[in-house]
Parts: C-alpha cells; structure tokens; sequence
C-alpha cells in the first residue's frame, strides 16, 4: 500500500472533477479519499472495529456477567426495601432477614471485584496484543519502523 501524504489528497473544494451531474455527486472529496485510506490501513492491520469488538468481548466476558448478576442482586435488594419499608412500622423487624440480604450484596461485590482484579490482570492485556508488535516489549515505547502504523498517511 502506497503511503499518502495530506498534500496530494485533495481539498472538499477541489473535488476530483466529473464529466456529468451524475458523476459529480459521486466524486471524492479530501475527507472521503482520506477516510477510504484509513478504512484500507485499519483492515490491513486488523485494527478496525470488526477486529477488535470481539477481542473485547471475549476478554470482557466475565466481567460482565460478574456485573450484570449485581445488578440484579441490587435490583431485588432494592425491590425489597421499597416493598416492604412500613412493615417496620406494624411488625418486628426480622435482623436475620436484613442481614442475610447485607451479606449477599457483599458477597456478590466481592464477585465483582475478582472479575475486576482478573480483568486488570488477564483480561486487559488481550486487548493490546493486536498492537505489541509496534511497541518495543523493553521500554513500551512505540517503534521506529512502525511510526505511521496509527497514522492515514
């Protein structure tokens, strides 16, 4: 693939000329011509979004299931207190019941903070491992040969 500088791509007001109305429509103008080449480069790399939507999701996967059953631990703790917050008022409080529903949002915040720690460990480094090879594994500092891998040009 042939590198483009930002000078020969033309400017929206120079539109690349068309012989009919019809064609004019469909002439490409800077941005589109400049768009079109980092669509071609992200696909190269296997940097666009088709690419790495998956990679997420797969590295993210425990995390949010860890996340969606506290939601709804919390959704039901919180359907417990609107329901029943006058029962107080007509009958003893049942603390073993209270405590019982504490110590599950506890435990499943403990949940969650695994899958976090898990993620912080594991799961985040899948989503760099598509750009290692542009960084230098020593110092984490971009490559020379790979400067204008991130770039349209």
């Amino acid at each position: 693939m042939q590198n483009v500088h930002a000078s020969q791509i033309p400017r929206e007001d120079e539109a690349i000329p068309a012989t009919t109305k019809s064609e004019k429509s469909t002439s490409k103008n800077r941005y589109s011509i400049l768009q079109e080449h980092l669509h071609q480069h992200e696909a190269k790399n296997n940097h666009n979004l088709d690419s790495l939507l998956p990679i997420l999701s797969a590295s993210s996967a425990e995390l949010r299931e860890a996340c969606e059953v506290a939601m709804k631990g919390v959704e039901k703790w919180f359907h417990d207190c609107n329901s029943g917050r006058w029962r107080g008022f007509f009958s003893k409080v049942d603390k073993a019941k209270n405590r019982e529903r504490h110590d599950a949002l506890i435990q499943q915040l403990d949940v969650v903070q695994k899958a976090l720690d898990h993620f912080r460990r594991v799961g985040r480094d899948k989503l760099v491992e598509p750009f290692e090879r542009f960084f230098d594994p020593a110092t984490g500092r971009q490559l020379k040969s790979e400067k204008d891998a991130f770039t349209a040009r």
